[in-house]
């Protein structure tokens, strides 16, 4: 992976999936720009979700996203970044978003 830029994230409300003093990494090579929480939750938004880890139903649901997001931001990131979820009851789920493929 080329050179990343991280930033250290000091808001006052942490933003989804990240630690209070987590580093955001950050590249070009994440979609554009865009941070590897970012560029793996449209991934999974867009189908991987359901295709990797779901059940191949045209869905995306909340489960599917998480457990996606979960593994695919460290691999983004070769483990420097792992997101963080609050707990989640196994029998709630959501279907969020129709797959793209």
């Amino acid at each position: 992976m080329g050179p990343a830029l991280f930033r250290y994230l000091t808001l006052p409300r942490r933003p989804p999936g990240f630690a209070h003093s987590q580093l955001s990494f950050e590249d070009d090579s994440f979609g554009g720009g865009h941070g590897a929480f970012t560029a793996a939750l449209l991934e999974g938004l867009g189908g991987l979700a359901d295709s990797r880890v779901g059940n191949r139903d045209g869905f995306n649901s909340l489960q599917e996203i998480v457990l996606f997001t979960s593994g695919r931001v460290p691999e983004l990131t070769e483990g420097q970044q792992r997101p963080q979820f609050p707990q989640l009851s196994s029998g709630v789920d959501y279907r969020l978003s129709v797959t793209l493929n």
